[in-house]
């Protein structure tokens, strides 16, 4: 892992988010890209005016038409310059842009131009207003970002000592996904418990269950416990086993659009993110 991308509004969840980030970036020699949004008139990068008067006019005067707009980025970057301060005293390597008038889409722009390994966000949670980056932002991120997107509501725990990774072991691909998800935690002492959640809809008897999550186990690391658990939901069931087994961080591959099966459709990962509140690490598996 070599570079960490971190969405920021300088709320309370973002800098829990930059946090854990920091930590992931000094545990792995991993550099760390902080993007703020400001909301501008779409003539302030191109300085296009429609009269003749101010199109004669440099981008510097025809900005200075915008005081407000000035004082907004001016704000911005003292922000940002703070929190990279902070977040070099962990010894890590920090950057960060100003992004205009951002949103979901531009933070997955970001992610694959600055090639980013990883995304950390903080998200507000159910019923919070929508920010620049946070809010149903963050959702529409998970679902569509190629690489791993961590979110966090709260200050994460430390060290991250169990990670309930919720799984359809039928699902393809799970060898691949599971190794990127778990990667940025390598080197915590944590213990990995593959899971699966029995529905109504979607009900396999115990043992079935367990010598399938045995054999994606022994793909992916010999010491990975695995259980499986009954509810009505997926959702439910999800956080009874993270409350019962008191896990510090969920897992979750998912389908970037619909999904066919429990756990993997995109709209219940959304859920476990902006319900659930401890971290929550997912990636698409298609």
């Amino acid at each position: 892992m070599k570079k960490i991308l971190i969405p920021t509004d300088f709320s309370d969840a973002a800098n829990h988010a930059a946090d854990l980030a920091a930590r992931l970036a000094a545990k792995h020699g991993a550099e760390l890209h902080l993007v703020h949004s400001v909301d501008v008139p779409d003539t302030w990068q191109d300085g296009r005016f429609t009269s003749a008067a101010l199109a004669n006019k440099s981008l510097r005067e025809q900005r200075a038409l915008y005081p407000e707009v000035q004082q907004r980025v001016g704000q911005a970057r003292q922000d940002l310059e703070a929190l990279s301060a902070r977040l070099a005293r962990k010894k890590v390597k920090v950057h960060y842009e100003i992004a205009s008038n951002a949103a979901w889409e531009d933070v997955v722009r970001l992610a694959k131009v600055r090639k980013a390994d990883l995304i950390v966000m903080g998200t507000r949670g159910a019923g919070a207003l929508k920010e620049a980056f946070l809010g149903s932002n963050t959702q529409k991120v998970v679902r569509l970002a190629p690489m791993p997107v961590l979110t966090l509501h709260t200050a994460a725990p430390a060290p991250i000592a169990n990670i309930a990774v919720f799984i359809d072991p039928l699902e393809k691909g799970l060898e691949k996904v599971l190794p990127k998800l778990l990667a940025p935690f390598k080197g915590e002492r944590t213990r990995v418990h593959l899971v699966n959640v029995n529905t109504p809809g979607r009900f396999q008897d115990t043992d079935t269950a367990l010598e399938m999550l045995r054999v994606v186990a022994k793909r992916i690391e010999p010491t990975v416990a695995i259980h499986t658990c009954d509810h009505y939901s997926v959702q439910e069931g999800a956080l009874a086993f993270v409350r019962r087994e008191g896990m510090d961080l969920i897992a979750l591959p998912t389908h970037g659009r619909s999904g066919l099966r429990g756990y993997l459709n995109s709209s219940i990962a959304e859920t476990i993110v902006n319900h659930f509140t401890v971290p929550v690490i997912t990636m698409k598996l298609d």
